[in-house]
């Protein structure tokens, strides 16, 4: 290993990773990326929002729902969010008080939050963020800790309006972490744990060549 690569590796492990990582993304590019519904119609369409994007029609009557379970999903954490994109689609649309309601079930509890809260669905695509703080989603922080990090299920109300015949599309849909921060001082104490490990690699060097001679 030359020591370019060395040094990087000890900045690397001192620094830590400064990220937002993503434990989910769905583009929907090449398929639903794991979606179901029940209640609505489901289909992968393309050519409307650069790429892919789903499509949900309402042909049942109850509240429709947008799932996602089991592998699907990965961890997550207090501090990060869950996005997307959506358009109303056709004449249909409305602004019914559950659309965007989502639970999230996972190490022995479940919590609703209904992020969205009635905003009426556009004909233009809108972004929906939604925090992942516990005072949110009516847990404590530690049940809600347990939750994240256990995650099993995601389920989102899709009704727009009393009815049938709703029709909108869905796309970049995320479940990201929080950013993790770099500590203060890492950036100063990184260079002289390289510099430290460089010396004792030279001090070994020359003690073996000294007992060679």
């Amino acid at each position: 290993m030359m020591k370019s690569t060395l040094a990087a590796s000890l900045v690397a492990l001192v620094m830590g990773q400064a990220a937002h990582g993503a434990a989910f993304e769905a583009d929907f590019d090449a398929g639903t990326d794991g979606f179901t519904t029940k209640g609505f119609a489901l289909s992968q369409a393309t050519s409307l929002h650069g790429g892919g994007y789903i499509e949900l029609y309402d042909d049942k009557w109850g509240v429709g729902t947008l799932n996602l379970s089991g592998d699907s999903l990965s961890p997550l954490a207090i501090g990060g969010v869950i996005s997307f994109d959506a358009i109303g689609l056709g004449d249909v649309r409305g602004t019914h008080s559950r659309f965007g309601e989502i639970t999230l079930t996972g190490g022995g509890f479940k919590a609703t939050y209904d992020a969205v809260a009635g905003v009426p669905i556009q004909d233009i695509w809108q972004t929906f963020t939604i925090g992942l703080d516990a005072e949110s989603w009516g847990l404590s922080e530690q049940n809600f800790t347990a939750l994240l990090s256990n995650l099993r299920t995601f389920s989102m109300a899709l009704e727009t309006r009393n009815g049938l015949g709703e029709r909108f599309g869905i796309d970049n849909f995320r479940m990201a972490d929080a950013t993790v921060p770099v500590p203060a001082g890492a950036f100063l104490f990184a260079p002289a744990a390289a510099a430290m490990y460089f010396r004792r690699q030279r001090r070994s060097a020359e003690r073996r060549l000294s007992l060679r001679t």
